[in-house]
């Protein structure tokens, strides 16, 4: 089965939405973004709200692209920076 068709079949599982299928892609090694809520946080706190989270998405991997990082790594970077209690 190709990529998009195990998307498609993950995302027929109740309650299995598109943050979820990109997180599980991310624990097999594929580098891509998985959009919760710490990455929309930060996007709204940088003045990019209110997209649909494919739109999140692809702005974030734009910007991976742009700063010449992979998409994982821009998140692993957002997440421990958004989680902390501190800031």
């Amino acid at each position: 089965m190709s990529a998009h068709g195990d998307r498609a079949a993950l995302r027929r599982v109740n309650g299995i939405g598109p943050k979820s299928v990109d997180y599980i892609g991310t624990l097999v090694g594929r580098s891509q973004i998985a959009v919760d809520v710490h990455l929309r946080a930060f996007a709204a706190e940088a003045g990019v709200a209110g997209l649909r989270y494919e739109e999140l998405q692809a702005a974030y991997e734009q910007a991976a692209a742009a700063l010449g990082h992979e998409p994982s790594g821009l998140e692993h970077a957002v997440w421990p920076y958004m989680s902390q209690s501190d800031r």
